[in-house]
């Protein structure tokens, strides 16, 4: 029998079950009102069993007392009332709500097993108890796993003793699964524990001796110990524990700053010091150089003095410097680690000199190095005053000769020299202290490195670690039981730790208990730490969690003083603020609470809460932007019963009870749903909310009401994007497993982001190592700092290129909280070490992996025909003005690169044209986008290879309508792009803007291009020069080359793509590849492109695949058959077309963008729309057929599909917002039936589509673009699958398919047999439509103002339908 947790789905076999027992009633006698939902929903835990035959014999609930017994004692109550018999406590106990079984179904050995997991589900429960009253006569089954407690031996009974009426039933884990007994383990345990060792991890025995368990037994001494936990003689677990830990390799891999008293140090601690470097010198040469960009591309930061200076303020010398001290401390006390500090600005006299000297003789302080600039010229600088300049001059002439004439300061003198009798001009001056600053900040790193290296060889732990542990799966939630004798072994440590291969997935029984650190940044490793504290294991027995009063103020402050001086007052501002309400009863729902968790009367956490953020309005914004509804049923949770986590700040050792504390913080406030909305971008979310509590996906295109979307678009509607997680009371149980895999993605395509976004928001597992891998990385993941005044909402396409709609918005992956999940590494993929399985990245950083996924996009290659560019990479190529479409960084470079030459080359009287060289919709979207960004048309030069360059839109009225924009308004007088047909480009010519001969700073002059004649035309062809100051390349897109070179390079398969097997793997097992790069094999060439595929749903499956394959515990044997190299032996071993199940992609793919002479363009089509091009049908329209200023066409195939939709349309300044947004409204449609869309097939032949925009834009269309549309038509669907009418409807369809083999017979039968919009469909099957869909309005009403939702009426119960 399957035994698994119950959902609100399993109502009917639930009924069954009731049914078949008795009747409701029985049940009512023996625990009270109930509802299943409800049962469901608000317990801790339901179990159900069912089956092969999917027949109902067990269910039961567990709580902790949100539902109460029938004299309705709280939970508490009861559990306090029974200590003197028991040692029962909150932590370990739960309640019996509700349980049914019956025997002609399931077994007694079926009971037992839900009851173990009950237990194993929850490793500290210890009691479970079942409350009666005393007239009922618990079922027989009952008494087979529970005990009545003898309460009659308590002493101290209170007067409201709420066993007065009532019988108490226990069982105990011990009945179920019982405590181990733990003893050292002995010579002859070897037979018996190496199956279970073999069972976890099947490969450990290889290359082993045949009694390596035995040897390692007897190995045993004081600094190494073997526990073994026996049940029944039997051994059932290993442990064995050694003291020799690699203290120095824990510190540099793992971040540990929060386990308190783990890593012991030297007396003499290690203290690195920020490094110092000041420039003095002739500051007028300063004037056009980037001190602050020079800084921020060495990683140093700039203290710059001068505005602190007031030459006034006789004080002054001693407010710079104690400003300049200060600045260098906050700057090495900062999180962000700066490789130094560069100090301007001061001094500026001989005083000042002195004083300077005078803090280094008598201070810790130093400079490390001084920059001198000296500037040679016979020019004097009219800004500057002679007497002050020479004043200045002579003061940094007595610093040097101090500095360098004593043995004093340590401060090492550089000298630059620029100008007259150098080998510099003035211009060098920025490159020059670039240079200068990079080698002493790389100089003091290696010195630093060696500094800690000689430190952290004195360093040691305050643990013992576990070198080998194993548990039989029966009994893996009894680990702690090894654990706990492991530390009565070692009474003077405080921490265990575990060491974990990657590869290995422990399941979250066995290290229940245990935290998983997160490795440092920029450090990869290929196993995993858990660490677990001593008093964790003793919190089961004194943790309590209660309301804060005020006098724990104090302890609680104490609590925070870890934590950053802002955050901790905001923390302590809320707390304190909660205590206003501290007289209302928590009954009575108070708008703020705050709860402390104590161990005996340590506050070692607190949880600050508000009712407030949870308002109605609140929640229906959260919905209507984020998949909670997938989640969560809100019809049984009301409003009262909702509220937001506003702070929460735990000891780390604890954080095995956040779970816990969740539970009890939701009994006592009485809540069933808990969220917690990270309104920041500048920290991460806390360790307990990320493992603990569960991240909310974002609904792809909002879904809100047109009011609420304006205001989250608006004015700082960037920031109201943030992640949003969330709990329920039926989830408290279900632990996420801790997986320590090394996760890499390469790429930023929309297929990568997908990806990144199933795995770091699975709700099953929680993984701690996710590295995204990122050259041009989307703002989201930028400080601040590095953002400045850059912050966008826009997507990463667009820019000059096609826009794509699947692509995720800055706005999205900021809520989605991805950037808090994962590791950036910014840089290039340049190799792959598939044997050591580690990618390099920008041929310097060595990122190791466990799953690698490759998932970049495409890059237009053309630069590889010009012999002046065949050799040089895309970036390079950039930088000197030709560039390669293909990604949003290109399109960024490309556009800053044409404003900045466009203003030289007017002021150096060169050529301002701009190039484009291209077909089809990619070119026409850059020559367009360049028209937006207010290039004159005029400078706009397009070279096509072939007069018809539009071959991508098939359609001859929107090919008219797009050519005009291309040739312009001669009426208007407006200029228009030159056209080169038939022209073939032939080499890039570059020169010097400087004239100097260094040929990286060479820029684009020209181009070698070839005119090719017309058809029969006598002349050959001719070759010219065309002067440009850009180039831009869209007609050959690629592989990106770096993603090419790496994997052409290490054995993966490529055949004009990434070549991968029907779940995207490639030849290797543990390499994925994604996205438009990738291909099926050749035989498969029947398979759809998968750059036609929808991006989002291709990442989707895809992560689906790596979660099932390698990041769940049921995949920890799946790969052990993969060896090496030989998977499916170089695909020789493949299966044959017909045996292979290929992934049908269903969604659409939506592009848009701007062409020349301001024409929208949007194409919305699905991945299988060029197989059934031949039989399609294609439905034109255009505003009063007047197609010179919209065309739109719609195409669907022989069964009514809509398959694709194109549109081109002439936007003005007066355009409305409907018609700007036309890919947004009208391109979501397409993969819908033609009779979902308002019968669109008979209203076009009707004549009642004018315009096609305004026919699919109508009210009716919202319902359609809400992502929930979809679970409606799977109700109606499912709801029609037994209507008579509709079953009288397909025998008569299936009739007409079996008279004919064209689908297009069958359609038009289908379309008779039901009548035009379903004219002749049964009043009967009319009315289950209608009410499903009714139904699914009013529960969505807010999604959607413009409909006026049908009400029941007072009368005689008909709707009256508006």
């Amino acid at each position: 029998m399957d035994v698994r947790r119950s959902e609100s789905e399993d109502g009917r076999y639930f009924n069954n079950l009731v049914t078949n027992l008795g009747g409701p009633n029985l049940f009512r006698a023996l625990f009270g009102q109930y509802n299943f939902t409800s049962l469901v929903e608000y317990s801790y835990c339901s179990l159900i069993g069912l089956n092969e035959s999917d027949q109902c014999g067990l269910f039961a609930t567990f709580n902790d007392g949100m539902l109460t017994t029938q004299d309705n004692v709280p939970f508490h109550e009861l559990l306090d009332a029974l200590t003197e018999v028991l040692p029962c406590r909150l932590t370990n106990s739960l309640l019996l709500n509700f349980w049914a079984f019956d025997n002609s179904v399931a077994t007694e050995q079926s009971a037992h097993e839900l009851l173990r997991s009950v237990f194993a589900r929850d490793p500290a429960l210890d009691y479970v108890f079942f409350v009666c009253s005393s007239t009922v006569v618990p079922p027989d089954f009952l008494s087979s796993f529970f005990c009545k407690v003898n309460i009659s031996k308590r002493e101290n009974v209170s007067p409201k003793d709420p066993y007065k009426k009532s019988d108490v039933y226990v069982l105990e884990r011990a009945k179920i699964l019982p405590r181990l007994l733990v003893r050292e383990a002995r010579v002859e345990d070897n037979d018996d524990l190496l199956p279970i060792l073999q069972a976890s991890n099947p490969g450990i025995a290889n290359g082993q001796e045949e009694y390596f368990l035995a040897d390692l037994i007897q190995s045993q001494d004081e600094s190494s110990k073997f526990f073994v936990g026996v049940h029944k003689n039997r051994p059932v677990g290993m442990l064995a524990t050694t003291l020799d830990i690699n203290a120095e390799l824990l510190t540099r891999v793992f971040d540990l700053d929060s386990y308190s008293g783990l890593i012991i140090k030297p007396d003499d601690e290690y203290t690195r010091k920020q490094f110092v470097v000041m420039l003095l010198g002739d500051q007028s040469v300063l004037k056009n150089v980037n001190i602050s960009g020079l800084c921020k591309s060495n990683g140093a930061a700039l203290i710059d003095l001068s505005k602190s200076y007031d030459p006034t303020n006789p004080n002054n010398k001693e407010i710079v410097l104690n400003h300049m001290v200060a600045s260098v401390q906050r700057i090495a006390d900062s999180s962000k680690k700066y490789r130094g500090c560069f100090i301007t600005g001061f001094p500026n006299n001989e005083e000042e000199c002195r004083a300077l000297l005078d803090l280094l003789e008598t201070t810790d302080f130093s400079l490390n190095a001084i920059i001198e600039l000296q500037h040679y010229t016979d020019d004097v600088d009219v800004d500057v005053e002679e007497d002050l300049l020479g004043e200045y001059l002579d003061s940094v002439e007595m610093l040097k000769n101090q500095i360098l004439n004593t043995n004093v300061y340590t401060t090492e003198w550089k000298r630059i020299a620029v100008g007259d009798n150098t080998d510099h001009g003035v211009e060098d001056v920025e490159d020059l202290i670039l240079v200068e600053l990079k080698t002493l900040c790389d100089t003091n790193e290696k010195i630093v490195e060696e500094e800690e290296r000689l430190n952290m060889a004195g360093l040691t732990t305050n643990s013992f670690a576990i070198s080998l542990f194993s548990m039989d799966e029966h009994y893996e939630s009894r680990s702690e039981d090894l654990i706990t004798v492991a530390f009565e072994e070692y009474p003077t440590l405080d921490y265990c730790v575990l060491l974990l291969p990657n590869s290995s997935l422990p399941s979250a029984a066995l290290t229940y208990g245990m935290q998983c650190p997160r490795v440092r940044e920029g450090v990869s490793f290929d196993q995993s730490l858990y660490v677990i504290h001593r008093q964790s294991l003793l919190a089961n027995d004194y943790l309590t969690v209660e309301r804060l009063h005020q006098d724990s103020l104090d302890k609680t402050e104490a609590l925070l003083s870890v934590m950053e001086e802002q955050d901790k007052e905001t923390v302590l501002s809320f707390a304190s603020h909660s205590l206003r309400d501290s007289d209302v009863d928590l009954m009575n729902n108070p708008g703020e609470v705050s709860f402390t968790i104590k161990v005996e009367d340590e506050v070692v956490g607190l949880i600050c809460m508000s009712r407030k953020l949870t308002t109605s309005e609140d929640v229906m914004h959260f919905r209507n932007h984020y998949m909670l509804d997938d989640h969560i049923i809100f019809e049984r949770h009301r409003g009262r019963s909702q509220a937001m986590i506003v702070h929460w700040v735990m000891n780390p050792i604890y954080s095995q009870w956040s779970r816990f504390v969740l539970r009890e913080v939701m009994r006592v406030y009485h809540k069933t749903v808990l969220y917690y909305h990270h309104l920041t971008r500048e920290t991460k979310p806390g360790i307990e909310i990320m493992e603990e509590m569960f991240p909310v996906s974002t609904r792809f295109g909002p879904q809100a009401k047109k009011a609420d979307a304006e205001n989250m678009n608006g004015e700082g509607g960037y920031q109201q994007f943030y992640p949003l997680f969330f709990m329920q009371k039926k989830k408290l149980i279900d632990k996420k497993a801790k997986v320590g895999k090394r996760v890499v993605i390469v790429g930023g395509n929309s297929s990568a982001f997908s990806i990144l976004e199933k795995i770091a928001l699975c709700h099953d597992i929680h993984v701690a190592n996710i590295f995204l891998i990122m050259e041009h990385p989307p703002q989201v993941w930028l400080s601040k700092q590095e953002l400045g005044a850059n912050e966008s909402g826009d997507n990463f396409s667009g820019c000059l290129s096609l826009k794509d709609l699947n692509d995720m918005t800055e706005q999205e992956l900021n809520a989605l909280g991805l950037p808090a999940r994962c590791t950036l590494v910014q840089g290039r993929l340049t190799d792959i070490d598939r044997k050591n399985r580690a990618v390099i990245v920008s041929d310097e950083v060595i990122v190791e992996y466990d799953v690698l996924v490759v998932a970049s996009g495409m890059q237009d290659m053309s630069i590889r025909k010009f012999p002046a560019t065949a050799q040089l990479h895309p970036t390079v190529c950039a930088e000197r003005g030709v560039f390669c479409m293909g990604n949003y960084a290109i399109d960024k470079m490309a556009l800053n690169f044409i404003e900045q030459q466009l203003v030289s080359c007017r002021n150096k009287n060169k050529s301002d044209v701009i190039v484009v060289a291209g077909n089809g919709t990619q070119a026409l979207c850059v020559l367009g986008r360049l028209e937006v960004y207010g290039v004159d048309p005029s400078r706009i030069v397009w070279v096509r290879t072939r007069d018809t360059a539009t071959s991508e839109v098939e359609h001859d009225e929107i090919n008219a309508l797009i050519e005009m924009g291309i040739e312009g308004d001669e009426d208007d007088g407006m200029p228009h792009i030159t056209v080169y047909n038939s022209h073939e480009i032939l080499d890039v010519q570059f020169g010097s803007p400087l004239g100097a001969e260094s040929e990286e700073e060479q820029i684009i002059e020209g181009l070698n291009i070839r005119h090719y004649p017309t058809a029969g035309s006598v002349m050959g062809h001719k070759d010219d020069v065309l002067p440009c100051c850009a180039f831009i390349c869209c007609s050959n897109e690629q592989c990106d080359v770096d993603v090419f070179a790496a994997i052409n390079d290490t054995g993966l398969v490529y055949d004009g793509g990434v070549v991968v097997d029907e779940n995207f793997r490639t030849v290797d097992p543990n390499i994925y590849a994604a996205g438009p790069m990738t291909k099926y094999s050749r035989r498969y060439k029947d398979q759809v492109p998968h750059k036609r595929c929808n991006p989002r749903e291709l990442g989707t499956y895809v992560a689906n695949e790596i979660i099932a394959k390698h990041l769940t515990v049921s995949s920890r044997n799946d790969l052990n058959s993969v060896t090496g190299f030989g998977f499916h032996d170089a695909m020789a071993k493949a299966p044959s077309v017909e045996q292979i199940q290929f992934k049908t992609f269903h969604m659409p793919v939506i592009h848009s963008g701007i062409f020349p002479g301001n024409i929208d363009y949007v194409m919305s089509s699905l991945p299988e729309r060029k197989k059934c091009a031949q039989i399609d049908r294609y439905l034109l329209s255009g505003p009063r057929d007047d197609r010179t200023q919209r065309a739109c066409g719609v195409t669907l195939d022989a069964l009514g599909v809509c398959c694709e939709i194109v549109c081109a349309q002439r936007l003005f300044d007066n355009s409305s917002q409907q018609d700007k947004d036309i890919a947004i409204n009208v391109g979501p449609l397409v993969g819908w039936h033609e009779s979902y869309l308002n019968s669109a097939m008979y209203a076009f032949e009707c004549a009642q589509v004018v315009d096609w925009i305004e026919f699919l834009t109508g009210s009716w269309s919202e319902t359609l673009r809400c992502d929930k549309f979809p679970a409606l038509c799977e109700i109606i669907r499912k709801s029609l699958h037994s209507d008579k009418g509709m079953i009288a409807i397909l025998d008569k369809v299936m009739e007409a398919a079996e008279a004919a083999d064209d689908n297009l017979v069958v359609t038009n039968a289908r379309r008779s047999i039901m009548g035009d919009r379903g004219s002749s469909i049964d009043a009967g099957t009319k009315n289950v439509v209608v009410s499903h869909t009714i139904d699914f309005l009013r529960k969505n009403k807010s999604l959607f103002p413009n409909f006026l939702i049908p009400m029941p009426s007072k009368g005689k119960g008909k709707r009256d339908h508006k």
